[in-house]
């Protein structure tokens, strides 16, 4: 009897209340040091079972380090919960970024095009749109050969292009603007 109230004892030096974790906690690890002792006493002494004496030894032993167990379990939840609140804060990303991505979608899909609905929407609009950039940078490349082959006089390079009949005209009407200012003159 004397030793279940030893046991008893410890028990309520260690758990406060029966909703105290940390008590409890502590009280396995308090029972686990207990084990290894009752083990190592056996390997010790030929697998025989330790007295209630040998177990008083315990006990006395154990009753200074209570405090230590109860940081020691302070320390094992507060590592427990950590744990759990990184895996729980990792899945709510996750689940987040999914929704995120899932309305993302759900919003862009009336704006993207649909499939290509006819020829035009398809293959012949690109070969058109080439044949475009195609000629866009053809005419870029011929301005910049020309204007580097022209600079000095870059617009009388293009006078000389315009073919004649063109300058013609221009000076014939340019010849009659001038006969027409001198005959106002005389």
């Amino acid at each position: 009897m004397s030793s279940e109230r030893k046991f008893s004892f410890i028990y309520s030096e260690i758990i406060e209340d029966e909703n105290d974790m940390i008590g409890h906690i502590a009280y396995s690890l308090y029972k686990s040091n207990k084990i290894s002792y009752i083990e190592q006493f056996k390997a010790d002494n030929n697998n025989q079972q330790p007295s209630e004496s040998d177990l008083n030894g315990f006990h006395q032993a154990s009753r200074p380090t209570i405090p230590a167990l109860r940081i020691q379990a302070e320390q094992l939840l507060s590592n427990f919960t950590q744990l759990t609140l990184e895996e729980t804060i990792l899945e709510i990303q996750l689940e987040t970024k999914e929704n995120q991505e899932n309305t993302l979608i759900e919003i862009i899909k009336p704006i993207i095009p649909s499939k290509p609905k006819g020829p035009w929407d398809g293959f012949w609009m690109s070969v058109l749109v080439k044949s475009v950039q195609a000629l866009v940078v053809a005419i870029i490349f011929f301005l910049i050969i020309f204007g580097a082959s022209a600079k000095d006089d870059f617009w009388g390079t293009i006078r000389k292009m315009i073919p004649e009949s063109h300058q013609n005209q221009d000076n014939k009407r340019s010849d009659s603007t001038k006969t027409d200012t001198t005959s106002i003159k005389h």
